[in-house]
């Protein structure tokens, strides 16, 4: 078996473990992060408008802070990929960053990211 077709058969047991957490919990918090782990397949994945779509939904089911911070964050990467989105994903970075006990990774990546975007405008 290839690299990749390895790489496919765990995405897609990842993705079959996260749906069945939605199905068997009807907690918020663990359905944030079934919906956060399906977003960040989407990412890899390179379906961006699901990976989108599913962070927002993260966001609307009272994730803990590690969860909506990436959240935050991947909202903010997808925006910095759209034409003119720019000043979005600032906002995205931001919020991140205000989240009460955000991660020191998510921390560090939200304030380069909004240190390179402000070089980029230089």
């Amino acid at each position: 078996m290839n690299q990749h077709a390895t790489s496919d058969r765990k995405m897609d047991d990842a993705k079959g473990l996260f749906l069945r957490a939605l199905q068997e919990s009807d907690l918020n918090p663990m359905h944030a992060k079934a919906y956060y782990g399906l977003a960040r397949a989407a990412f890899v994945e390179k379906d961006l408008d699901t990976s989108e779509r599913l962070f927002h939904k993260v966001l609307e089911l009272d994730p803990d802070a590690a969860t909506k911070s990436w959240s935050l964050y991947y909202l903010g990467k997808l925006s910095d990929n759209m034409q003119g989105g720019a000043e979005q994903a600032q906002e995205f970075y931001k919020a991140a960053l205000s989240v009460a006990g955000v991660p020191g990774q998510v921390r560090q990546l939200a304030e380069q990211s909004m240190s390179h975007e402000s070089t980029n405008k230089k």
